[in-house]
């Protein structure tokens, strides 16, 4: 089961400690994400070179918010639109961000099983190096 990451510390010690992580960011009253979540979870045994873990977003608000807004708006989600622009004030979730190495690697948004599975994939086959 994926780790529940409840502090930016965590989140910060998880992907610096890591090669490839895969982080969930989600939230309890998103229907998208109660979908997707499950997923998420079941599909770790699958991918044993990555480390997964979650966020419920509305923990960790508003320490989150200003960590991670600048990761989620230089992105677009499914509908194009900035997910800073959100009129809930939340990010854009779900929203799957993979790290390698440290740094930021790929990033998926909504609850499109197909488009997560790619991501993983990706991360998945990627090289460990610094290139």
């Amino acid at each position: 089961m994926p780790a529940n990451i409840a502090s930016t510390a965590e989140l910060d010690t998880a992907v610096s400690s890591n090669r490839k992580v895969i982080v969930c960011f989600h939230a309890p009253w998103s229907p998208a994400c109660t979908a997707i979540v499950p997923t998420f979870d079941g599909w770790e045994p699958d991918f044993p070179d990555l480390v997964f873990v979650k966020v419920n977003v509305d923990q960790m608000m508003p320490e989150l918010r200003q960590k991670i807004s600048s990761t989620f708006s230089s992105g677009s989600n499914k509908t194009g639109s900035s997910p800073s622009s959100s009129s809930s004030s939340h990010p854009d979730v779900p929203a799957f961000v993979a790290y390698r190495n440290g740094g930021e690697f790929s990033m998926v948004h909504g609850s499109n099983p197909d488009n997560l599975k790619e991501l993983l994939e990706g991360l998945q086959g990627a090289a460990d190096d610094d290139d």
